[in-house]
Formats: structure tokens, sequence, C-alpha cells
């Protein structure tokens, strides 16, 4: 089940005022949502400074509008803004370091609730069947959350800590994250049982994580830390739930490729971020691009892709 907001367009950046505010938080990819006039940027700010932010920059006027929650509510976001989540009119904004989310409306930019039940560290909201599915990275489980009362109304227990989460044939697939205790399992979860169902055996430390036009998903594994050409980038089956193609970036140029993107008007290839710019590979081209794209010397810490105009924006937090 889709549901999207009332703007013509809306994409999701994750950009960092300042590169220490980097430091842990550089695994997240951009979600992309279909829309019609806005550009959401999410600005984590930087770690214990308690100024995350929202723009919202008009790509037909070309107008910004900074800091929409600030200066409606009079106050800030709260510390790291990791990701947003839009469902009915309202916009979920998961700020990882405040242990919390913030509810607010899309239009009027109007706090309506701050959710923190149980929650200690979330990262990413996936919509299923009117219920919004958080992942956490400091506790093995999804919380389930009741747009309808703005409360946590259960939890799916896992084995490990969840990152990027994602809804294909109303199953969620979650990847896990972490370098202490490095993982190297696809999550497949099953929300009418709400339980963990099965599964699958990918590369370590998968994170980034998109649907393409096949519904074929794919999957940045961030590897080893420290260590180059450990990273992999994988195609999985869903139908099957099997992993269909590896890619080893051993060879590949720009070191530690950690963001993914899709464009949703015409999903058929894959956009890779790297150190000289962004690259393009065709979802049926099954070897991965030498040339970017883009050129682009700076750190790609978001992308974001419009699927009316096929434009890229790129979140530099250099």
């Amino acid at each position: 089940m889709k549901n999207y907001p009332n703007q013509a367009l809306i994409l999701i950046l994750l950009i960092c005022f300042g590169i220490s505010s980097c430091s842990e938080d550089d695994d997240c990819c951009a979600p992309i949502i279909e829309t019609s006039g806005n550009v959401w940027i999410s600005n984590e700010g930087l770690f214990f400074q308690n100024n995350a932010s929202i723009d919202i920059f008009n790509s037909q006027n070309s107008e910004l509008n900074s800091d929409v929650f600030a200066s409606t509510n009079g106050r800030s976001i709260g510390d790291i803004l990791q990701s947003i989540t839009f469902y009915e009119g309202e916009a979920y904004l998961i700020v990882n370091n405040s242990q919390r989310i913030e509810v607010m409306d899309e239009e009027s930019h109007t706090s309506l609730a701050t959710i923190t039940d149980d929650i200690v560290s979330p990262r990413y909201a996936v919509v299923w069947n009117d219920m919004i599915y958080v992942s956490d990275m400091a506790l093995p489980r999804l919380h389930v959350i009741n747009p309808q009362t703005h409360r946590v109304a259960s939890h799916i227990e896992l084995t490990h800590p969840a990152e990027q989460i994602l809804e294909y044939d109303n199953l969620i697939y979650a990847t896990s994250n972490n370098f202490l205790d490095p993982f190297r399992y696809l999550y497949v979860i099953d929300p009418n049982q709400n339980k963990l169902i099965d599964s699958l055996e990918i590369g370590l430390n998968p994170n980034a994580m998109v649907l393409d036009a096949a519904n074929m998903i794919w999957i940045m594994c961030d590897g080893e830390y420290g260590v180059d050409g450990s990273t992999q980038l994988y195609r999985i089956n869903p139908r099957l739930k099997s992993v269909d193609k590896t890619f080893n970036f051993d060879s590949f140029l720009p070191a530690y490729p950690t963001r993914l993107s899709v464009n949703q008007s015409d999903p058929r290839s894959i956009f890779i971020n790297g150190a000289l710019g962004i690259y393009k590979m065709d979802m049926e081209n099954f070897s991965l691009p030498i040339l970017p794209f883009i050129q682009y010397v700076g750190s790609t810490y978001g992308i974001g892709i419009d699927p009316d105009t096929e434009n890229i924006y790129i979140g530099d937090s250099a």
C-alpha cells in the first residue's frame, strides 16, 4: 500500500552541516517519494548540537523555505534527523540521537505529536497497511506505530538491530549494519503475523537498499570497516527469496560506495555514489560502471532523484 503526500514532488536528501556529523550516520541512502513540486531536504545537523532542520526547495520557482519546523513550532527538531517518512498528510521525522519521532503536518509544518515509547535509536521507516514500521539501530526489533494514536502499538523481534527497510508484496525487508558486530543477513518479515519469517545470507554489513523496475531488490553491503575491496552489491529476487547477482567493488575506483538510488518514474538504472561523482548502472548490464555518469568531486552524502524532471540532487556534507 503506497501513501503519497499532497505535494506533487518530494525528495528526501540526507545532508549534514559539517563533516563531523557524518562520523556515525554516514550510512544513509536517500529515499524518494513521488510528488509534484517541493524538494524536502533533511539536515542531520551536528552530533549533540540539537540543530537538525528541514528545508523545502521549490524546484519550479527556485524558492527555499528554510528550517520550517523550528520557524513554525519555536523549537528544534532535535539531534540528528536520520530520515523522513510520509503518511496521509503527515511527515514522520525520525530523530536518531534524540531517541524520538516527531510527527509534523506536511502543509502547515505544525508539530502534531512526539513519539518516544521504547524508542532508543530510530533510523528508517516504511508504511504498510496503515501502520508505520521503524528500525532501531540499538534494539533488535522493529517498532510498529499506529498513526491514529501516534503511539508504538507493538514490536517485531529480530536477532540484530535493523537499518534500511522496504516493503514489497506484503512483506518487509530489512538490512542490518553494525561494524562493531558485523552482520550479513537480509531479514524477511511478515507484518501480517508480526514476526520474522526468513533471512537471506549476503555480504557483511548490508545497508542501502532499493527496489528497481523489475521488482528486484538491490543492496549495498559496506563490507569490513577499513578493508579495501570488501564492499559488495547484491541483487535479490524477492519472489524466490534468493541472491540473483553479486558484484564486488575490489576494482571500483571510488572507495567505499554507500549510496543507492533509483528514478521512480523510470527505475531501470541504479545510481551509486563515488569519490569522482555519481555512477549509473543499468539493471540489465551486469557489470559495475567504470566512468562516472555525473562528475562531482565532493562528499555525496545524500542522493535524490526528481521522478518528474529526473533532476539529480546531491547532498554534500563538506
